[in-house]
């Protein structure tokens, strides 16, 4: 209980989690006169492990569904994470960990500081369709090519503080993918442009040959009937 309650004060979304969870930590901290630990004298690991997890009425899957303008993200389950972190006088850094969300494997990483500010990034796997909307107010040409294929990655700051956090896009990642792969898309059609010519040259040069030996045995024929 003493360990979860400290996990819940360091991780206010702990709280709203429900399932199978396993805490681990391994700290050393002054306490208080109540014996609970002095937050800022907290130092050491620890790990969160959560199997089946539902987490729901969180004000970051709210912000986060309005972020991406889908509610789907309001209901989060976790089939399984591993959390491990380090704590160094009270300040949390989270080592960035894979889960699965929404069927999809999605990665966080980041830190909190002791007054409690968040500096956390989650990259999210996003079909195609959902990633040209968000990156459409960029002005990024999506060739009809590209939307088709394997989910993109959507970055996404979380900021603010535990109670209050701040969502923001990072589409720098995506953003590069789609301009590589327009690049790619470019060339092939430079390339496919590149054999219609080469083709129709062919063709052309082969009807030229043709013609040419149709003239000289024309000329032949006509020198032969001369000579007689």
């Amino acid at each position: 209980t003493g360990s979860f309650s400290t996990i819940a004060e360091l991780l206010p979304i702990a709280s709203s989690a429900y399932g199978t969870v396993s805490v681990g930590l391994d700290v050393s901290a002054e306490t208080d006169s109540e014996l609970s630990p002095v937050m800022k004298s907290v130092n050491g690991t620890g790990t969160f492990v959560a199997k089946k997890i539902k987490i729901k009425e969180s004000e970051f899957q709210n912000k986060l569904a309005a972020l991406l303008k889908n509610d789907k993200y309001k209901d989060i389950n976790l089939k399984s994470c591993n959390i491990k972190y380090k704590i160094t006088d009270g300040n949390v850094v989270v080592d960035p960990f894979d889960f699965s969300m929404l069927n999809k494997t999605a990665t966080f990483s980041g830190k909190q500081g002791l007054d409690q500010t968040m500096d956390y990034r989650l990259s999210l796997p996003v079909s195609r369709k959902e990633a040209f909307s968000l990156v459409s107010s960029l002005g990024v040409n999506v060739s009809e090519k590209l939307t088709s294929g394997a989910d993109l990655p959507i970055g996404i700051k979380i900021g603010g503080e535990l109670t209050k956090p701040q969502l923001s896009l990072d589409l720098a990642e995506v953003t590069q993918m789609l301009k590589e792969e327009a690049k790619e898309v470019a060339k092939e059609k430079a390339t496919d442009a590149a054999n219609k010519l080469a083709d129709q040259v062919s063709k052309k040069l082969e009807n030229n040959e043709k013609a040419q030996k149709a003239v000289e045995n024309v000329k032949n024929g006509l020198n032969k009937i001369f000579k007689k």
